[in-house]
């Protein structure tokens, strides 16, 4: 071989390396966010929110960023449970997993509502809390809550929509379990004055279900989301939930710059079929909690 091929041969090799090490240094994309997964049902959006140190609650995710749950579970020690002590996870104990997320900062909050506060109804439907998280939420699409008043949600049912209530309670705090043979109760004389701002039901929860949601679904399946459960009243077997809508009304306050306002994925509503097989039995019997 000649100098001349020699030499074209080695300025050809020398190419070739640099180009190789160009494209090892050189950075990849950035990911692009997590679409709403096809597998993942519209209930991945309700999670098990741990708080250090305190008993479990269940929360609702209704913005990427942003969860919604029962006040009190951020008060049960001598003082409130920061933010950065609460973490929760979307999806937990299903077997598809999402990402957890923690808590960043207190946005709102009903009020100070610690245990014992079922005997008040004043207190009762204060005790709502919406929490940021981060990283945000992306792998499901939120919950976004809706403004329907106990009438409404009445009229709905007649026409042959369902009640679903679920959340992480006693006995339950690895998954998500439904409360099962149980709805609203539209008696007009329990707790009148705050009929608009409460819903009534004969679900039994336990401690752990605080923040889980109450909701319709359609004929279609599609949810509405009218309000977390807060808490319980054991003489009358009575269950209690914040509504959503005053909370609504809230969330509309909160600023861009801490609530951002990205364009909210379609939504797969998907019947999770854990639900589907789940006995009465196994919600008898068991003792109530405090929550």
């Amino acid at each position: 071989m000649t100098i001349g091929r020699w030499r074209t041969v080695i300025l050809l090799f020398l190419a070739a390396g640099l180009a190789g090490c160009a494209a090892r240094v050189t950075p990849p994309p950035s990911p692009a966010p997590t679409p709403p997964s096809a597998g993942a049902p519209w209930t991945a959006a309700i999670g098990r929110l741990d708080v250090a140190g305190a008993s479990s609650c269940t929360a609702v995710l209704v913005k990427p960023t942003l969860i919604l749950t029962a006040a009190h579970c951020l008060h049960q020690k001598a003082t409130a449970s920061p933010p950065g002590s609460l973490r929760f996870q979307p999806n937990f104990g299903a077997a598809l997993e999402l990402p957890s997320a923690q808590g960043t900062q207190l946005v709102a909050e009903g009020g100070d509502v610690r245990e014992g506060h079922l005997a008040r109804p004043e207190q009762l439907m204060k005790d709502w809390a919406l929490i940021e998280i981060r990283p945000a939420v992306t792998a499901v699409a939120p919950l976004p809550p809706a403004n329907l008043t106990m009438d409404e949600a009445v009229r709905r049912l007649g026409r042959g929509d369902k009640l679903f209530t679920a959340g992480y309670g006693q006995g339950w705090m690895k998954r998500l379990e439904q409360h099962t043979t149980c709805g609203l109760v539209d008696d007009p004389n329990v707790i009148p004055s705050y009929r608009n701002r409460l819903l009534v039901t004969d679900c039994i929860i336990r401690i752990g279900d605080s923040g889980g949601p109450v909701i319709l679904m359609d004929v279609a399946g599609k949810p509405s989301f009218l309000g977390i459960f807060a808490g319980f009243d054991t003489k009358r077997g009575l269950s209690y939930a914040v509504a959503t809508g005053p909370i609504m009304q809230r969330l509309a306050q909160v600023p861009v710059s801490t609530l951002p306002m990205d364009p909210m994925p379609l939504a797969i509503f998907v019947i999770d079929q854990r639900f589907a097989s789940v006995p009465a039995s196994h919600m008898e019997g068991l003792p109530h909690g405090r929550d």
